[in-house]
């Protein structure tokens, strides 16, 4: 201010001494002798007047030195700002690609622990079978006991009818002796014959049984050792069986301990890729207003729906159209509920995603058309917002300021329809007679997604976008 008032003044004396040097100067032609002293006097003012001049451009060097330096400043701020973007986007990035590397290690190890519970199937198949066949044999180890035990009770019955033999075989011998003495006597017993012939008769006899009990006897021990020798075999097959039981349960109790190391470090990646998911959503916005005017594909998270990228101008696109052909807007309802098409050329997000972001708060509708002779019309909503799905995805805009040929309220309150859902107030389905998928009130109205003929309310259209921001 100072410097001001000084340079208003140095203005001031220089007229001054502008108009005395005039005077001056007349004075000085009227008196010749006073020259020398008037030329001085003027030189001096010319230099005060140069170095007023100087001071005053060199003000305005520092005036613009000035602005530059602000102007650096702020590009620094931007610069910065720009940097904490790029390194937090680079962030989100890492823990993207570290996210996606736990999912694929989760999705490994998963696969590993289906395989094994597999495994784990097949050998308590196995074990289920080795356990059957041991019943079997435990049975057939009961029977064959039970035949030994008949048996041995036989052998016992064959023995004691052995010991009778032998008791017979003693009589026997016991009769041979007396048979000796009755042969010795024989001769002298002729009048008794008769009784000699029965005797001989009854010891033929009790050879014969003799006979018949021995070879009883052969067959009991032959059958006796082959009991044995079943026995002998059994025991060996429930011991081979035994060993295998033991390695199957050695092995079933590996895999088991290989199963607890397998779900302990799923459940320890999971628990790392919930603390990743938990940091990304706090992360994340749910919105492109948190990434200002840095127009392209951004991730945001919304809740119920997680992550996702979007298109960011500003606002959130949520359907874009620039009339290439490159994509068919003649989708069915699934399609159009959840999103197709590039977001670097045309798409529409999807039904459901403009629903759960509307409905958690409210948004404004921002519609931007393009003509192709160059002309521009905008509208805008201010409390845009689509019901579920259950309700058919009605249309509600809000309040409208409108000064073109976009009249977008002429739909609000209609359902969503498409080709193979008809939702529209006509007989037939607009969305089949349209080619694409609309809040379609009317066929002919105002076909706001229309492709054929690019005519939206008579204007021939360029590109149609349609952007969201919460407010």
């Amino acid at each position: 201010m100072n410097r001001i008032i000084k340079y208003i003044f140095l203005i001031l004396l220089v007229q001054q001494f502008s108009s005395v040097s005039a005077v001056i100067e007349e004075t000085c032609e009227l008196n010749r002798e006073m020259g020398k002293q008037c030329g001085s006097m003027l030189d001096y003012f010319r230099q005060m007047k140069e170095e007023f001049q100087e001071s005053v451009a060199k003000d305005r060097i520092i005036k613009d030195l000035r602005e530059k330096l602000v102007q650096q400043e702020v590009n620094e701020a931007l610069i910065k700002q720009l940097r904490s973007q790029i390194d937090y986007q680079k962030r989100i990035d890492s823990l993207t690609e570290s996210n996606k590397k736990c999912k694929a290690e989760l999705e490994s190890k998963t696969m590993k622990l289906d395989s094994l519970e597999v495994e784990l199937k097949e050998l308590n198949s196995i074990l289920t079978t080795k356990n059957k066949k041991i019943a079997r044999m435990n049975i057939s180890k009961k029977n064959s006991e039970l035949q030994l035990t008949d048996q041995k009770n036989k052998i016992q019955e064959t023995e004691n009818n052995l010991k009778l033999c032998e008791t017979e075989v003693e009589k026997l011998s016991k009769l041979e002796s007396q048979v000796d003495l009755k042969k010795q006597t024989i001769d002298r017993l002729t009048t008794e014959s008769n009784f000699s012939e029965e005797c001989k008769d009854d010891l033929v006899d009790k050879s014969n049984k003799l006979e018949a009990c021995e070879v009883q006897l052969s067959k009991l021990n032959s059958s006796l050792i082959e009991k044995d020798e079943t026995i002998s075999r059994n025991n060996e097959k429930i011991g081979s069986l035994m060993d295998s039981r033991k390695t199957v349960e050695w092995q079933l109790e590996g895999k088991q301990k290989e199963l607890l190391i397998k779900k302990n470090d799923n459940r320890l990646c999971q628990e790392e890729n919930d603390i990743l998911n938990r940091t990304l959503r706090n992360n994340i916005p749910s919105n492109c207003t948190s990434f200002g005017g840095n127009y392209g594909i951004h991730k945001i998270n919304v809740p119920g729906l997680g992550f996702f990228d979007v298109l960011c101008d500003s606002w959130l696109v949520i359907q874009q159209r620039i009339f290439s052909g490159e994509e068919n807007f003649n989708r069915d309802w699934a399609t159009y509920r959840e999103g197709f098409g590039s977001l670097h050329s045309e798409f529409f997000l999807g039904l459901e995603k403009i629903h759960r972001m509307t409905s958690s708060r409210r948004h404004e509708l921002y519609v931007h058309l393009v003509a192709k002779d160059g002309s521009i019309y905008t509208a805008r909503y201010d409390d845009f917002k689509i019901s579920d799905e259950d309700s058919g995805y009605v249309l509600n805009l809000g309040k409208w300021n409108s000064h073109d040929p976009i009249t977008l309220s002429y739909h609000e309150g209609m359902k969503f329809t498409t080709f193979d859902r008809d939702n529209d107030m006509r007989d037939f389905n607009c969305a089949s007679l349209t080619k694409y998928g609309w809040w379609h009130k009317a066929c002919s109205f105002c076909n706001h997604n229309g492709m054929e003929s690019n005519l939206i309310c008579g204007v021939h259209i360029k590109e149609f976008k349609m952007l969201i921001r919460p407010i």
